[in-house]
């Protein structure tokens, strides 16, 4: 279409060569992770440890945008917070594998605080 001199509007999935209307899942899970932080200061008395982030790799790079923004965001405000500290969980299979996953994890922290433990 480009070679043509057509012009294309791409809405919602960014297409090579259009002009894109829709949304910028980074900076949408950004102002989320600013969010959480803002609430773990107020609530949790900045004590966190840990931040999970569920993915679901079908959804592609656009909703992993949202993910990666989060935890970005979160960071700004919890500097000290160490990378490692950021958790990424594949949630395909939500009521079985992740829930499982999930409780793993949690069990793992909690006896040795190293979630690769394999407690």
């Amino acid at each position: 279409m480009a070679a043509a001199g057509i012009p294309l509007v791409a809405v919602d999935m960014p297409h090579p060569h259009a002009t894109y209307f829709g949304a910028d899942n980074y900076r949408i899970g950004y102002a989320a992770g600013e969010a959480l932080a803002r609430y773990a200061f107020k609530h949790w008395k900045s004590q966190v440890s840990w931040v999970l982030g569920l993915d679901m790799e079908q959804a592609g790079e656009f909703v992993q945008n949202r993910t990666t923004g989060a935890f970005n965001g979160i960071h700004t405000l919890f500097p000290d917070l160490a990378i490692e500290s950021f958790v990424r969980m594949d949630s395909v299979a939500f009521a079985t594998r992740v829930t499982s996953s999930f409780w793993s994890f949690s069990r793992a922290i909690q006896k040795t605080g190293d979630p690769d433990s394999g407690a």
